[in-house]
């Protein structure tokens, strides 16, 4: 009963309906999707690009996954240290190129990269793809309406979980017909839209 009231189609809309009253909030849950697309193919398709197209061993794309994931647990506090001082409108606009670029360059990754050229992407994969969410987060409940916080928050998280699915998944049809540069192409593409609905947030 419980499971069914929670995935009932009411329960699913009010969130998006709280998106859809309050401009700011919207153009900060739409730029959250974008980021998730990055997210998401970084997180999915990371490792096996490093170990296919950049030829390390299983055990060294592993371990700069893990570096990454490590790299964001210092980003993430640096942003909304950031965010606190110079804006966080300014900060996700900043983070969103960052995070495109990273992505584009991800997908010219080659045998004939360097090492040390693989590591800084990484390093600044870890500080933009894997470091926005809590500025996104909380930008998400400052505008909220007085009252609406959770539904704001669950709207929001519900268009990042989408597209950390769409994400792969897109990446794949993609990658079915370019390759993995192709994919990660496309999913810059799609993390750099994120600066639209961002340009007028204040």
């Amino acid at each position: 009963m419980h499971v069914r009231l929670l995935l009932s189609p009411a329960n699913l809309q009010r969130p998006l309906r709280a998106l859809w009253q309050e401009p700011n909030l919207l153009r900060v849950a739409v730029a959250g999707a974008c980021f998730g697309i990055g997210q998401g193919v970084w997180f999915t398709f990371l490792v096996s690009h490093l170990v296919v197209h950049r030829g390390l061993s299983l055990a060294a794309a592993g371990a700069l996954f893990a570096l990454m994931q490590v790299v964001s647990t210092v980003g993430r506090p640096l942003l909304g240290w950031l965010a606190d001082r110079a804006g966080a409108g300014r900060v996700l606009r900043i983070t969103c190129i960052g995070s495109g670029l990273a992505t584009l360059a991800l997908a010219a990754v080659s045998p004939t990269w360097p090492a040390w050229g693989v590591l800084l992407l990484v390093l600044l994969g870890g500080c933009t793809v894997s470091s926005w969410n809590g500025v996104q987060g909380a930008q998400a409940v400052y505008y909220a309406r007085p009252g609406a916080v959770a539904e704001a928050a669950t709207g929001g998280l519900l268009l990042i979980m989408l597209a950390n699915v769409v994400g792969p998944v897109l990446f794949g049809l993609m990658a079915s017909l370019g390759g993995f540069p192709l994919g990660f192409a496309v999913a810059a593409l799609l993390t750099l839209a994120g600066w639209w609905p961002l340009r007028r947030l204040p």
